[in-house]
């Protein structure tokens, strides 16, 4: 009897079981039952992965005023996603919080090799000062494979209330920029403050046998710079010199402003530096004046500037160059001539070595030179420096 009960018992199991989990022929195509783990009345969706190798898209955030860049996650390729409007299902690969910005393709190619370059980075924002990142970014265009050769300067604001830039830098830019700049600009600061350097006069030397253009260096000395535009201006305004636009296009420099650079990237550091080709470039079309023009008609000319309370004497080199060799302009203006300033200096680095420094260039009123040579501020330079030499 017992025997009995456990049979009927488990034939009961077995037929509840096979109506629990048994669909019917009607909900399936091909005929025969389909067994699943549970029951079939919910059925659940695949999860779907986001592609590991599709590489991020930069896109622009809503915040319009700091022009925030930001990296949103890899779309799926399927076509179907584009038709369902249903939420979005949520990514079991953990992604980063919303907003969180992440590192271009670029770095992380650069990471990979084991070649890193700050210059590369894209700025978070287009302030000059923006937290951490360069004020540069790459221009598109130039990149030749590996990297960016050359990048744009965001315009910035000073306290003055001017707007200067935007500037171009890097390789295939070896001439001054029509467009002012303010001196203390942090990123030439290491040009000037790298290094003991003493200043000294370019006349008291002789230079038979020194690789003048290979030695020369980019010194743009704030200080120095502001006491050389002083000096001039100072002359000028008295007789009755008012400052003129170079050319008519908007943001370009004015007569006796110091122009942009020629510079590039510091590979490492949020720096700007001046190529050698440029530094060898204004050095030999300084010399080249120096030694051509008669006395009777000089271009090269010795600024004087005496000493003061707290400040030695200085004596710049001043030559007038040809603008269209020099700067970006194509052309040469009638009202205005482009001259070039340099120092020499001795580096106690090497030995009291002398050097030729590139302080600078600007643009001044055709006739400047006889007005500061009446006032007694200039005098021709001495057209053998080469061989010139104080006992």
């Amino acid at each position: 009897m017992r025997l009995l009960a456990t049979m009927w018992s488990l034939m009961l199991i077995m037929k509840l079981l096979d109506k629990g989990v048994c669909t019917t022929q009607g909900d399936n195509r091909s005929g025969f039952p389909e067994y699943r783990l549970f029951p079939a009345q919910v059925h659940s969706q695949p999860r779907t992965y986001a592609a590991v190798v599709s590489p991020p898209k930069v896109v622009p955030s809503q915040d319009n005023a700091r022009n925030v860049y930001r990296v949103g996650a890899g779309q799926a390729q399927d076509s179907s996603l584009e038709e369902n409007t249903s939420p979005p299902k949520v990514d079991p690969i953990t992604r980063p919080e919303h907003g969180a910005t992440l590192p271009s393709d670029e770095d992380f190619s650069d990471a990979l090799t084991n070649q890193p370059r700050l210059a590369h980075l894209r700025p978070q924002t287009d302030s000059l000062f923006g937290p951490r990142m360069p004020p540069w970014s790459a221009i598109p265009e130039s990149w030749n494979g590996h990297r960016y050769l050359q990048f744009k300067v965001h315009q910035f604001p000073m306290e003055d209330g001017r707007a200067y830039g935007p500037y171009k830098v890097g390789v295939g830019h070896y001439t001054f920029q029509n467009k002012p700049y303010p001196l203390d600009i942090k990123f030439f600061r290491a040009s000037y403050q790298f290094g003991p350097l003493q200043p000294t006069s370019f006349e008291r030397y002789d230079w038979t046998g020194m690789d003048l253009t290979d030695n020369s260096i980019f010194r743009p000395d704030p200080e120095l710079l502001r006491r050389v535009q002083q000096r001039i201006g100072g002359s000028l305004r008295f007789h009755g010199w008012m400052p003129e636009p170079v050319d008519t296009v908007a943001g370009t420099a004015m007569q006796g402003e110091y122009l942009w650079p020629p510079s590039h990237p510091h590979p490492y550091r949020f720096e700007l530096q001046m190529s050698q080709r440029s530094r060898k470039l204004f050095l030999g079309g300084a010399l080249t004046e120096l030694t051509r023009r008669p006395e009777s008609w000089p271009t090269a000319w010795t600024m004087i500037l005496p000493a003061t309370e707290g400040e030695a004497e200085r004596r710049v080199l001043m030559t007038n160059v040809p603008p269209e060799a020099y700067t970006d302009l194509s052309r040469s203006n009638r009202r205005s001539d482009f001259w070039l300033f340099h120092e020499a200096v001795l580096d106690g680095r090497n030995s009291n070595l002398p050097r030729m420094a590139l302080l600078g260039g600007m643009f001044l009123p055709k006739g400047a030179s006889n007005i500061l040579q009446h006032e007694g501020f200039i005098r021709p330079a001495v057209n053998h420096l080469l061989r010139y030499h104080v006992a």
